[in-house]
């Protein structure tokens, strides 16, 4: 439940402080000492499983720990909060509706996505009441080295590297879209550096959905050609997200391709074997 600091280009002079969120002075602290103008609000329990088991540490954690950001943001004249938010809040979208953007309905179906939801409603309320600007990104799956929590990628390559088909929920017809996280850290910091609009929310992700049956023969053809197999027949949503928003107002585009992803990812995943 601690701050997890993510940083890139750490400078010798540059301070890392561990605390928890939910810690309303120790978070005044902290904006008191170093008095920021901008802050990107990371801090989070983001397990996005359906049945994660502590749904009441993860309200607690994700919205009190937002709410004590959003106040010590306003008590130390914070510019701007950059909050990064999940597309996870969509939940199950119909082909009709597809691509999802900005203003596609949120129908959240997990604990985190609902806690997400209601970050970015604090968040948005925050921003309308006081002099403190909100920025709020959306984003896809993020994949690349380091990541704490396995998603599909990881699992398929998993599963080629120790010798085993790769196995496929359905036909493998449905879409995702898959971040490198080197962009997903590129859209923050476009997010800090915007124009200050009192409030504004962009869907980050690439805008190129791929099937998962090709995203498995990828990882086949990269890992001795293992087969690929379908598992239990089941309905599962696509999904496609509408990015023009982001690529014309932040100044941002994706620059890794998914080929270059998945081969930078699985160096990685090969050094945990």
């Amino acid at each position: 439940m601690n701050l997890n600091v993510v940083a890139a280009d750490l400078q010798a002079k540059d301070e890392i402080v561990s605390l928890d969120v939910r810690d309303k002075e120790s978070v005044n602290a902290v904006f008191e000492s170093s008095m920021p103008e901008v802050v990107v609000h990371l801090a989070a329990i983001n397990d996005n499983n359906p049945n994660f088991d502590r749904p009441y540490d993860l309200y607690v954690n994700n919205i009190h720990g937002t709410l004590n950001i959003c106040e010590a943001a306003t008590r130390f004249g914070v510019r701007k909060i950059v909050f990064p938010s999940s597309t996870s809040i969509y939940g199950n979208v119909h082909a009709e509706d597809l691509p999802i953007s900005e203003m596609t309905r949120t129908q959240p179906l997990t604990p985190y996505a609902t806690s997400k939801v209601c970050e970015e409603m604090l968040v948005r309320d925050y921003a309308r009441r006081t002099n403190t600007k909100a920025l709020v990104l959306r984003f896809s799956i993020i994949y690349g080295p380091e990541q704490k929590h396995v998603n599909v990628i990881e699992q398929f390559m998993q599963k080629a590297i120790n010798g085993n088909p790769i196995e496929l929920l359905g036909d493998g017809s449905h879409t995702r879209e898959f971040l490198y996280v080197e962009d997903a850290i590129d859209a923050l910091v476009a997010g800090t550096n915007t124009s200050d609009l009192p409030y504004d929310t962009f869907l980050i992700s690439t805008g190129k959905p791929i099937k998962l049956r090709e995203l498995a023969e990828k990882i086949s053809l990269m890992i001795d050609h293992v087969p690929i197999q379908n598992t239990r027949p089941e309905q599962i949503f696509s999904q496609q997200y509408d990015v023009s928003r982001a690529l014309t107002k932040l100044n941002w585009k994706p620059r890794v391709s998914l080929d270059d992803g998945l081969s930078l990812m699985l160096e990685w995943v090969r050094g945990l074997n």
